[in-house]
């Protein structure tokens, strides 16, 4: 399981620099799926929506994972994601705009395995950024971290 969600840290590493440059963004659009292996849903406003990548993300939609699923995301601000098998992440608030020095990156992990690397709101902004669990939240103050939540 762990080569699982390595390996999509290793893809969506590589794969930040394209977003870099994307230019123009709808404000709306928060981020995308970038890998999906396996069984992997997004739930937005009640539907359930199979993504592949490319799939565009949005704030408060809830990413699920199989049994045998792993997904890799990329948000706009260069933060990359990878969640593991039965897995489910709710992207509940997420603000990058830099030149109105706004800022707010919040995530609810409920279970599962979430490798998660910072970007660049945690540079500009580290207390802006937080990974909330059934058990507390995390203040992100590094570059990357795991979490492991058992069901």
């Amino acid at each position: 399981m762990w080569r699982v969600v390595m390996v999509f840290v290793v893809l969506m590493t590589m794969t930040i620099f394209e977003t870099a440059g994307a230019g123009a963004v709808d404000d709306k659009v928060i981020g995308s799926v970038k890998t999906l292996k396996g069984e992997g849903v997004i739930v937005r406003e009640g539907v359930t929506i199979v993504p592949e990548p490319g799939t565009r993300l949005y704030q408060t939609d809830v990413v699920r994972t199989g049994k045998d699923g792993a997904m890799g995301i990329i948000l706009r601000d260069e933060t990359a994601l990878a969640i593991g098998p039965s897995s489910e992440l709710s992207l509940k608030e997420f603000v990058f705009r830099p030149k109105e020095g706004m800022f707010a990156s919040v995530v609810r992990f409920v279970r599962g395995t979430l490798v998660y690397i910072t970007g660049q709101i945690a540079r500009l902004s580290p207390d802006s950024v937080k990974v909330e669990t059934p058990v507390g939240f995390a203040a992100v103050r590094g570059t990357k971290f795991l979490i492991k939540i058992g069901e």
